[in-house]
């Protein structure tokens, strides 16, 4: 299946990632900035901070999918 991340979708809480990879991303909120950060829940890097859109652009450019949807898959 494939995700297309719109900048609507780019939410602090939200985590991301891939079937068959570990690593997920959790969209964070930078205060100071008004902006997006993409943050591993392995161990914390920072990876990206940007708009939403600039966000959306580094989840599709990646292949990344809401994390509900890996797990949906994964029970299937």
């Amino acid at each position: 299946m494939k995700v297309v991340w719109e900048p609507l979708d780019i939410v602090p809480g939200q985590i991301a990632g891939r079937k068959g990879r570990k690593e997920r991303w959790i969209i964070g909120f930078m205060v100071e900035k008004s902006q997006r950060a993409l943050i591993s829940l392995s161990d914390g890097l920072i990876a990206h901070v940007g708009t939403a859109e600039e966000i959306a652009d580094v989840l599709n450019a990646a292949g990344d999918q809401p994390a509900e949807l890996i797990d949906r898959a994964r029970a299937a």
